[in-house]
């Protein structure tokens, strides 16, 4: 009962375009020719804009945006689980591979300490200097390849029936 609101992401910042989306997904002839589009062998996330262009090209435009869909799924799940959290969109500037508007994308930030880059005029001072101690501590950056010994270790000592199970440890 203390948080009222999700805020999300978005490079429409839309909430009603969004909400649209979200039940146009929904819609029973949507649906079907999603299904079509998918037998055509086209990916999923294309089948569902193409379906959705059907009903409406403006809502259908949301989909091709990563951000967009996501937040299309986060109303989805709001709806789905009559939630009364409210949805509210943040404009995503940045999100692609330069920083506009002083905005830059996570990803660019991350590209940039991968590569041994400058990163301060990405971010607030603060947080620059707390990424800063974290690389010299060697506890940044995150990548899930550090955690791939590890991985293929439980693998590797697991049964294909602890696996299927969701308990390869």
């Amino acid at each position: 009962g203390c948080v009222d609101t999700l805020s999300f992401g978005s490079e429409c910042a839309d909430v009603a375009l969004l909400r649209a989306a979200s039940r146009a997904v929904d819609d029973y002839t949507v649906r079907e020719s999603m299904r079509a589009n998918l037998l055509s062998g086209v990916s999923f996330a294309s089948a569902r804009q193409r379906a959705v262009e059907e009903l409406d090209p403006r809502v259908a435009s949301v989909l091709s945006s990563p951000n967009d869909t996501l937040a299309v799924e986060y109303i989805r799940a709001i709806d789905t689980l009559k939630s009364e959290l409210a949805p509210f969109a943040v404009r995503r500037e940045g999100a692609g591979g330069e920083a506009v508007n002083s905005f830059a994308s996570a990803s660019l930030i991350r590209t940039r300490v991968r590569e041994g880059e400058d990163f301060d005029d990405l971010m607030p001072e603060n947080a620059a200097a707390i990424l800063k101690t974290e690389i010299e501590a060697g506890r940044a950056p995150a990548d899930i390849r550090a955690l791939e010994k590890a991985i293929l270790a439980c693998l590797r000592v697991s049964t294909p029936e602890r696996i299927a199970a969701g308990a390869g440890n």
